[in-house]
């Protein structure tokens, strides 16, 4: 059995911000990448979100009746 002692385990301060920075831009990060790459989180984002495109023609639509 392997026992470690952490009183005696000495960590770099300089370790500590990478991993700390690395941590954060990925909780930061970590909604975008959802947003962009994941199919069934992007239709409902595109379904909240109001497209220009549709809306201009919809408008142009409505003039010609």
């Amino acid at each position: 059995m392997l026992m470690i002692n952490f009183h005696e385990l000495m960590i770099d301060e300089n370790v500590l911000y990478v991993v700390g920075s690395i941590t954060y831009i990925y909780i930061i990060a970590n909604p975008f990448i959802y947003a962009s790459k994941f199919d069934p989180v992007k239709r409902v984002l595109l379904g909240l979100i109001r497209c220009k495109k549709n809306n201009t023609n919809a408008h142009e639509s409505d003039g010609n009746t």
